[in-house]
């Protein structure tokens, strides 16, 4: 009954029997078979047991030399497309596809050939061998851009359903390339880097002031216009009279266009020139003065005279105004005025002092800080973090749109700030997109609309900056 130690995939020690064949003689002689029949029993059992041990032990063996194999390749692959491993002495002996084993294999980065399902480095960082500076600037960027599109998704999702965004929905909703496991990966760091919060527990996330500034600073491109929109505000804004009437329907417009409130600020005087310069006599001892500016603005006063005015005289001072002021700017107005009653005959004087006395009156008047306003109705539905009252309570306060409206010499510039980047408390909850508007290449004075930071920043800062060229294309044909 000997051993079977020359067999493969030896199950039995030297000349000792199994214990399912002692088991079964035992249970034979006990029965009362002959001894016999008992033995060639127990050969019988160990000749199957034999087999059976032969054939698992070649199964094994070729198994096993197809997971050495897939293993070999993988690592030989791994070696060959890594640029750490090429740091490593060890690179030639896996290239060659010597000393491999199943499981276990590590290529000299300190890496294993696995294929994650993310495609990049940050799913699982590699460990780096010392010297090595880790992944490149291209591993880098791509998973900066993974967290930007995330983040991108967040946004937008957030500012569509008013709802804390989850990453099963985010995977659900968009086409982000990588499974949900990822994306928490990825809303963990952004979370951790203060671009979203969590606003309270087992909920999705919401964005940041921090993360809609990335957002706004990232965008490619506002969203366009479209064609039958353009045609509207280029027809409704063509019907205006003067610049009142621009005004009152450019803040309409804007109101109308971004469902937020509109503000839009005069022309301011100081940057502009004097295009005309009318008197007109409406009673014997009163005229109409008329300032008209390049911008379009009039500007109307009466002028009382102690005397009986004669047309003639009135006819010389006009001609002597614009033949001083045409095209001067209204800053410069008062030093190119100031000699002008000197060239006068005597008897002009006291009607060219009256006239001059009521042009700088108009100059001196601080036309520049005045802003209106309209869609405050819009506030009603808009989800504000801090209160109403507050907001409307900086509507009132000139100075401060004037502030928020911001200063900037760029009239194609588009102005954007969000959140706490506002200085006034009040209005910390909102935020303020602008642009300028102007003549030609000069701006002279700001537009824009101001909404919950919780807004559809690309058309919103579309819809502010077509209206801009518009108004500023309307100022330039006037």
């Amino acid at each position: 009954m000997g051993g079977t130690a020359g067999a493969p995939g030896v199950l039995l020690a030297p000349g000792v029997l199994p214990a399912p064949v002692l088991l079964a003689s035992g249970v034979l002689l006990a029965c009362g078979m002959p001894v016999v029949t008992v033995l060639l029993a127990a050969g019988v059992l160990l000749a199957a047991v034999w087999l059976a041990t032969v054939r698992l032990r070649g199964l094994g063996g070729a198994v096993t030399g197809r997971a050495t194999a897939r293993w070999g390749s993988e690592i030989v692959g791994h070696v060959k497309k890594c640029a750490f491993c090429t740091l490593s002495s060890d690179s030639r002996t896996l290239n060659s596809g010597s000393g491999l084993r199943p499981g276990g294999v590590i290529a000299p980065c300190g890496r294993e050939p696995y294929t994650w399902h993310s495609g990049t480095q940050s799913a699982r960082p590699g460990v780096f061998p010392a010297g090595a500076q880790g992944p490149g600037k291209e591993v880098s960027a791509l998973v900066d851009d993974r967290k930007l599109a995330v983040l991108r998704a967040i946004v937008e999702d957030y500012v569509s359903t008013n709802e804390p965004v989850g990453s099963k929905a985010l995977a659900e909703r968009h086409n982000l390339g990588v499974s949900p496991a990822t994306i928490r990966n990825d809303m963990a760091m952004l979370e951790e880097q203060g671009y979203i919060a969590q606003p309270h527990t087992s909920a999705g996330r919401v964005p940041t002031d921090k993360g809609y500034r990335l957002f706004v600073d990232r965008l490619s491109q506002v969203k366009p216009l479209s064609g039958a929109e353009r045609r509207a505000i280029e027809s409704f804004l063509a019907g205006a009279v003067d610049i009142d009437d621009v005004v009152t329907r450019t803040v309409r417009l804007l109101a109308q266009l971004t469902r937020q409130v509109a503000v839009v600020q005069y022309p301011t005087l100081t940057s502009s020139t004097v295009r005309h310069i009318e008197l007109v006599p409406l009673t014997e001892r009163r005229l109409m003065f008329v300032l008209i500016t390049n911008t379009g603005r009039v500007e109307q006063r009466v002028v009382e005279s102690a005397e009986a005015i004669e047309e003639s005289r009135v006819a010389h001072l006009r001609a002597m105004l614009n033949a001083c002021l045409d095209g001067c700017a209204l800053v410069s107005a008062p030093d190119r005025v100031a000699d002008l009653p000197e060239k006068l005959p005597a008897e002009d004087r006291p009607l060219a002092a009256t006239v001059l006395s009521v042009l700088l009156e108009s100059l001196v008047e601080r036309h520049d800080e005045k802003i209106v306003f309209a869609g405050t109705a819009n506030l009603a539905v808009a989800d504000l973090s801090v209160g109403l009252r507050e907001v409307l309570e900086a509507l009132e306060e000139q100075v401060v749109l004037m502030r928020l409206l911001g200063e900037t010499t760029d009239q194609s510039a588009l102005t954007v700030r969000i959140g706490s980047e506002n200085p006034y408390t009040g209005l910390q909850g909102t935020s303020i997109v602008a642009a300028g508007y102007g003549s030609g290449d000069k701006q002279l004075a700001r537009l824009g609309v101001l909404g919950p930071t919780r807004m559809d920043y690309p058309v919103t800062m579309g819809a502010v900056r077509a209206v801009a060229r518009y108004v500023s294309q309307i100022l330039a044909a006037s």
